[in-house]
């Protein structure tokens, strides 16, 4: 594991943390809603007698490297059975929660994803992405959401809110959470580093943007045919009409 996290902290050497004294704010700064102060690195909450560097860094590599970079860090590894959570730097996730899925394998983490449970043709399809990952070519892919205001830090694994988007016949206040996903394969352990970084926007910039009108059709098609499962997963449970209301409002702007 320290071979892995070393791993990673090579690849953010290149880094001039100067660069990101803001987002080295955020991770040591991010609180929970209730005030307490949200520790980036799993065990240090409950152990602060962790042993620090010459810099006073708790987590060794793992939390050098998410202090030089925006992204949350995620380190798998591969065990009988499965791809498992081994190590994290996570301070801003998105309906789920590090202390639940730590060291569990892949498809108990997705297990509340609607098609990616345990024995599903996703879940197969994961593991075989996982399996054949190179070294020299690295993955990306978005994932979107939707949420009722901005903030980064979304924990709550039970992700149903009701009147997410305000009371009015129509919705407001949606921001579009993005998360941009790479998955990279480390030379040396063959643990797989999973990094995360979040984009909020209001979805009002689609009324402003060049491509604004085809990216609400765009949207608005995906959330008319997501399945009941997926919508309650996504928390859009009651929100969906109201949400193509605006949607479609949007597809029909002229920029």
């Amino acid at each position: 594991r320290a071979a892995a996290r070393g791993e990673r902290a090579q690849l953010a050497q290149g880094e001039d943390p100067r660069r990101h004294a803001h987002d080295m704010e955020l991770v040591r700064g991010a609180r929970h809603d209730d005030g307490e102060q949200h520790l980036a690195i799993l065990g240090q909450r409950h152990d602060p007698g962790l042993r620090r560097d010459d810099d006073g860094i708790v987590g060794g590599a793992l939390a050098r490297a998410a202090l030089l970079i925006q992204e949350d860090l995620v380190l798998m590894r591969h065990s009988p059975n499965g791809w498992r959570l081994v190590a994290a730097s996570l301070c801003f996730p998105s309906a789920w929660n590090l202390l639940e899925k730590f060291g569990r394998p892949m498809q108990d983490i997705h297990q509340p994803v609607p098609g990616f449970g345990e024995g599903t043709r996703n879940a197969g399809l994961i593991d075989r992405m996982f399996d054949n990952l190179r070294v020299e070519q690295p993955v990306i892919r978005w994932n979107w959401s939707l949420y009722g205001d901005a903030r980064l830090y979304h924990p709550a694994s039970d992700n149903k809110m009701k009147n997410r988007f305000g009371d009015g016949p129509i919705t407001g206040n949606v921001i579009m959470r993005l998360e941009r996903q790479t998955l990279r394969k480390l030379p040396k352990s063959g643990d797989i580093l999973f990094t995360i970084r979040i984009h909020n926007n209001p979805l009002e910039v689609l009324e402003t943007h060049p491509d604004g009108p085809a990216l609400a059709r765009s949207i608005a098609s995906q959330v008319a045919n997501l399945t009941d499962a997926e919508i309650e997963y996504k928390g859009l449970v009651g929100e969906r009409e109201r949400l193509l209301l605006r949607l479609n409002e949007i597809a029909q702007h002229t920029v």
